[in-house]
């Protein structure tokens, strides 16, 4: 917490609890990362609380069996994503 009250620099960036809204606005990273959050969040929370509803009345899946599949494609998402990541490192 020190070092978010004084202020400090981290790889070229400086970062300060007084910076302005402003300045969060001008800052395309900012941007990259609210616009990811807005378009992504909604999707995950539909999965998150669809799935384990879909499975139990659908597939009549007990607690314990959504339990042990609900996982997967959340797994499977983040394989994707370290692929593409590592695809566009190279």
């Amino acid at each position: 917490m020190v070092h978010v009250r004084q202020g400090t620099e981290i790889h070229g960036a400086s970062w300060s609890a007084s910076g302005s809204a402003r300045e969060l606005l001008g800052n395309s990273s900012a941007w990259a990362v609210m616009l990811c959050r807005f378009f992504i969040g909604p999707v995950m929370q539909f999965y998150w609380y669809w799935t384990p509803s879909y499975l139990y009345s659908a597939r009549h899946m007990t607690m314990v069996q959504i339990g042990f599949v609900a996982w997967i494609p959340f797994l499977m998402g983040d394989v994707g994503g370290i692929a593409e990541a590592g695809q566009r490192a190279s």
